[in-house]
């Protein structure tokens, strides 16, 4: 299955140096389509309306590197996801299993401080898991297949 649509997108990460220009961190990440489109085998098969809306949480580790002096960064996170699903009335209609995805950024950050920068990235996360029931006759389970592009801005402290 498949979802999509617009909405907004929100993520935090905390981390440390372990080597020049070099950073690991762990992230939590939260991506919402507000009135998806859901496609099964690449049929449509229901537009959203109202408040329904498609919410991919996920959690996991990444590494970002700065190529310096111009402080462009790269950035790559593998992910825990899990995604749910719910109509117009905010009732939980699709729920998955957790499963997995990454996410990558390069953007560019301004130091506006001794220790805080301002930036801007372009962000893409994929991810796929296993529905949490058998919803194909003969009880197959559907995967669902996000992927999102976002552009995002940080603010990042040093």
């Amino acid at each position: 299955m498949d979802v999509s649509g617009g909405g907004p997108m929100f993520s935090i990460a905390g981390g440390g140096v372990v080597a020049p220009n070099l950073i690991v961190y762990g992230a939590f990440m939260f991506n919402s389509a507000l009135n998806p489109d859901v496609k099964f085998d690449g049929t449509l098969v229901g537009t959203g309306t109202g408040d329904s809306s498609a919410d991919v949480v996920a959690i996991g580790p990444g590494v970002a590197y700065y190529i310096e002096p111009a402080n462009v960064f790269l950035s790559g996170t593998l992910l825990l996801a899990k995604l749910t699903v719910n109509d117009s009335n905010g009732n939980k209609v699709g729920e998955s299993d957790w499963g997995f995805g990454i996410e990558g950024q390069v953007g560019k950050e301004w130091w506006i401080s001794e220790h805080w920068g301002l930036g801007a990235a372009a962000q893409i996360l994929v991810s796929s898991m296993k529905d949490k029931e058998a919803l194909i006759a003969g009880g197959e389970i559907p995967t669902w297949t996000t992927t999102s592009f976002s552009l995002v801005f940080s603010s990042t402290y040093n």
